[in-house]
């Protein structure tokens, strides 16, 4: 009986210790995903469009360290497609920039949800 005891403790230790794993897991995929939408939500300046680039830039960088930080590929992929949409903004097509940064936008909401 006493085996048989410790069995029963050492598997629900086992289903305690992965649960929380799993929890964990969604805590961190949902700290990305506010973070993420955060920075997805960078606008350009059009007034200063050298400020634009490097901001920009740095948004980028933002997204792609988040990236590195997932273990779900969809949202890894999102991620690093939002990040080269900004990265690729420029200041001479910003109806073309806020076109692809909707849908690049709308694939990262997805991804979170």
């Amino acid at each position: 009986m006493g085996v048989r005891l410790g069995a029963l403790a050492l598997i629900a230790v086992t289903l305690l210790v992965s649960g929380c794993a799993q929890v964990e897991q969604v805590t961190d995929r949902a700290s990305i995903c506010v973070d993420a939408l955060k920075a997805a939500g960078f606008t350009p300046d059009v007034s200063d469009p050298r400020q634009s680039v490097e901001e920009a830039r740095q948004t980028a960088e933002e997204l792609n360290n988040l990236a590195g930080e997932t273990p779900d590929q969809a949202l890894k992929q999102a991620l690093t497609d939002m990040a080269g949409t900004i990265e690729d903004f420029d200041p001479q097509d910003v109806p073309g920039y806020l076109a692809r940064k909707g849908q690049q936008l709308d694939a990262l909401r997805k991804a979170c949800g």
